[in-house]
């Protein structure tokens, strides 16, 4: 198991703000490598498109334990939502060892109040 938990539980974001937290995980072996990757993927019609913006990588752990983070949140693109597609940021964890492989996901949001840009509304006229 593995488990990615914001500094005060906070997951919406301003861009440049910094996401810190801590990474925690129990696997049923050594770890041969942990790695924490801040990334956005797009949400709806047509092509997926993902993008990892940062990573960080930690080889050598231990079975179990945890790990402070912190990561600078690039200034673009905005988090939002469409009639077609939405643009999702997320944080994801891997931990691999010998025979296994855990992973955990946390969304995102960053814009420049904090809150998703939602692009229409249902009455049919244009959001912010």
């Amino acid at each position: 198991m593995i488990s990615i938990t914001p500094s005060d539980e906070k997951t919406a974001f301003i861009p440049g703000e910094s996401i810190r937290g801590t990474l925690g995980w129990s696997c049923p072996g050594a770890l041969s490598r942990l790695e924490l990757r801040l990334f956005w993927r797009t949400s709806g019609k047509g092509t997926v498109d993902t993008k990892i913006v940062d990573s960080i990588r930690w080889e050598g752990m231990k079975a179990g334990g945890d790990h402070k983070y912190a990561m600078s949140l690039p200034m673009e693109p905005y988090s939002f939502s469409g009639k077609l597609i939405s643009l999702i940021w997320a944080l994801e964890a891997v931990a691999e060892g010998l025979d296994f492989r855990e992973t955990a996901l946390l969304d995102i949001v960053i814009s420049p109040d904090g809150g998703e840009i939602i692009l229409w509304e249902a009455g049919g006229g244009e959001g912010r």
